[in-house]
C-alpha cells in the first residue's frame, strides 16, 4: 500500500510540475516566462559552485568519493579482529 501511495504521489508530483509551467508560459507568454527564467537562474547562479576548482580541492573530493569505496570493497576480505569490520550487534 505505501508503495502504491508513493508511486501515485510521485507521478502527481511530475504531472503537476508539467501542468504548472505549461500554465506559466501561458500567461507570461515566452518572452515573459524567458525573462523569468533568466532572473531566477541569475539569482540561483550566484550559489553554483565554480566551474574550474583548485587542486586541493579536486584532492580532497578525490578522497572523499574514492575512501568510502575502497572500505566497502576491503571490509569483508579484512576478518573479525580489525578495527574496519563490523562490531558483532
Amino acid at each position: 500500500m505505501r508503495a502504491r501511495r508513493w508511486s501515485l504521489q510521485s507521478w502527481l508530483n511530475f504531472a503537476l510540475n508539467k501542468i504548472l509551467l505549461l500554465a506559466t508560459v501561458a500567461l507570461l507568454g515566452k518572452p515573459g516566462f524567458n525573462q523569468l527564467k533568466q532572473i531566477v537562474s541569475g539569482a540561483i547562479g550566484q550559489y553554483a559552485p565554480p566551474q574550474e576548482v583548485g587542486p586541493t580541492r579536486y584532492t580532497i573530493g578525490l578522497v572523499l568519493f574514492v575512501f568510502p569505496i575502497l572500505i566497502g570493497w576491503m571490509t569483508p576480505y579484512l576478518g573479525e579482529g580489525s578495527a574496519l569490520s563490523p562490531s558483532p550487534g
